[in-house]
């Protein structure tokens, strides 16, 4: 890909306690077939744009714990902003007849939906606790089931506490949820075989999903990043065989999202895959499996790059009145793409201001770059202007096509309200690679960039905001 374009386990920053969220969002009405899908493309956009300051694309520390065989592992789960359930948003809609456009404002008080999380979270505490007292004994074909359904009530538990977390100065008291997650993988690995091939895995995840339409597939992610191995490819098309038409092509087409992650316990692999309402972000499948390490022999599990990923992630600057984020046409997490394919870059604000992108190949060039946004000469070719009318909607940067050098990439947006020009890392082109580099490694690029913005975020006129987003290319399998 010449002209270029994590999280399973991600970290929550901080909020001031009691501060109301808010987003807002504009939809064009020429894209759906009426103003009902129209209004609710528009208040689900306010949504996950309220679903994105909550949470950061950052590592997380995670909760670990012990397998039946004593491994110490961390815990298997599906957190990302596109599942974050929020309750009690409030939203007011307008429909610009000249425009053609609904434009929805969201706000969250969490002093006023904290005490929902707060029930809901005991109520789905309260049906793990019964369940896992009535799990005794060998499991029957008929209690199989059920545990499927307590490693569902798990994942919704883990998904509510993120949020009860974000908004209460005092974090959910679950003292029995690790023990829990113990006893159900002890459980089902007593009950389930390891399973000795992709195919097998496809075919087990993919069974009690008969009810379900308009799946989009995601490849699974390992721990602490959000780079797609070759595993994590390699699963993804398997999954996408065995759903047939109960898959979609197209994430604005999909009902339910389906996500993974894996992790290694000393002898295969442990992949966990959760089923998601696209409307209300529920929980409503979810399924853990093990695979033999037979199953997997020959392809990469373990990302290239993590020391340096994690460098990337771990500094986005906190949230201000300025937001920017970046996407795909296929998403924004979990991205793969083959040879041939043509990906859409897009970007948001929610304020007019400026921005530029900063690329980070991976193995083996490991080089950092400024990406060409226009064609205009000096500092601003590299920085692109949005304006007030085009504020909160997604604009079109390019299209590009797969091509070699395949590998992992990473792109980072840094956005201001005021002109970039004397905040740009100074760049030089490369006639070899065709790049204009910056800096004599990734990881000085990445700490100019991030100085630069502890600069400017100290003077109060000044607002700055930064997205991180990954990918992976490959040849056609």
């Amino acid at each position: 890909m010449k002209s270029p374009v994590a999280a399973l386990l991600l970290a929550l920053m901080a909020p001031a306690q009691g501060a109301t969220l808010w987003a807002e969002s504009q939809t064009e009405c020429r894209h759906h077939d009426s103003r009902q899908a129209c209004k609710a493309a528009a208040e689900q956009a306010v949504l996950a744009s309220l679903s994105k300051q909550i949470f950061v694309q950052v590592e997380s520390k995670g909760d670990s714990f012990q397998n039946s065989d004593g491994v110490s592992l961390f815990t298997l789960q599906s957190r990302t902003h596109s599942n974050l359930p929020l309750m009690g948003v409030s939203q007011q809609c307008d429909y610009h007849q000249g425009e053609q456009m609904i434009s929805c404002t969201g706000s969250l008080n969490p002093d006023e939906v904290l005490p929902a999380y707060v029930g809901r979270i005991a109520q789905l505490n309260d049906t793990l606790e019964a369940g896992v007292q009535r799990m005794q004994g060998s499991l029957s074909e008929g209690q199989y089931q059920t545990l499927l359904e307590l490693l569902t009530v798990q994942q919704q538990l883990e998904q509510y506490r993120v949020v009860h977390d974000f908004f209460s100065a005092e974090p959910a008291v679950l003292p029995n949820l690790a023990a829990h997650r113990a006893t159900l993988d002890q459980k089902r690995r007593a009950f389930q075989r390891t399973l000795p091939s992709l195919v097998v895995a496809a075919e087990t995840l993919t069974g009690q999903l008969k009810a379900y339409q308009g799946i989009w597939v995601s490849p699974p992610l390992y721990p602490h990043s959000q780079q797609v191995t070759e595993f994590g490819q390699r699963m993804a098309s398997q999954l996408s065989q065995a759903l047939g038409p109960q898959r979609v092509s197209d994430t604005s087409q999909a009902r339910y999202h389906y996500q993974g992650s894996y992790q290694a316990n000393g002898q295969g692999l442990d992949l966990l895959y959760t089923l998601i309402s696209a409307d209300s972000a529920e929980v409503v499948h979810s399924q853990l499996v093990t695979l033999s390490s037979d199953a997997y022999q020959g392809l990469a599990i373990e990302p290239a790059s993590p020391d340096f990923e994690r460098l990337l992630y771990a500094g986005y600057i906190e949230p201000s009145a300025l937001t920017v984020d970046l996407q795909t046409n296929k998403g924004s997490r979990a991205l793969a793409f083959a040879e041939g394919e043509t990906v859409q870059l897009m970007v948001k604000l929610n304020r007019s201001g400026y921005f530029y992108v900063l690329g980070h190949t991976g193995e083996p060039a490991k080089l950092s770059y400024l990406l060409e946004l226009n064609d205009e000469t000096g500092p601003h070719r590299f920085q692109h202007y949005i304006g007030p009318e085009q504020a909160n909607k997604w604009v079109l940067l390019g299209e590009f096509v797969v091509e070699p050098p395949f590998g992992y990439e990473m792109l980072q947006v840094v956005a201001s309200n005021r002109p970039l020009d004397n905040a740009l890392p100074s760049a030089r082109y490369d006639r070899v690679s065709g790049y204009h580099l910056v800096g004599e490694s990734r990881e000085e690029a990445v700490s100019l960039t991030r100085g630069l913005k502890r600069k400017t975020a100290s003077q109060p006129q000044v607002l700055s905001a930064e997205a991180v987003l990954s990918f992976t290319s490959t040849p056609r399998l």
